[in-house]
């Protein structure tokens, strides 16, 4: 809960998975494979009882993400610590 939490620097984990095409032998096509990455945001200035918004989206076999403040203005941007079949 919000309020248990002292403003300031934090970071939040999550993880996010999606499907990309397969790829067979012989240019043939196979099975969708689903892609696990983990992302950390990392922001520095967290104010109890505001609201935030994280976003993710793929990017080939990778992804990228952002967390939003109330404005809707991009005030971190995601790391990728890993992608893969996981």
């Amino acid at each position: 809960r919000y309020f248990q939490v002292p403003p300031g620097a934090h970071d939040l984990e999550a993880r996010f998975q999606f499907e990309v095409p397969g790829g067979g032998s012989l240019g043939g096509m196979s099975e969708p494979v689903q892609m696990t990455c983990e992302l950390r945001y990392r922001y520095d200035n967290f104010e109890a009882g505001k609201r935030y918004q994280i976003q993710a989206r793929p990017l080939m076999r990778e992804a990228q993400g952002w967390l939003y403040d109330e404005q809707r203005n991009v005030v971190a941007k995601a790391d990728v610590m890993r992608c893969g079949t996981f």
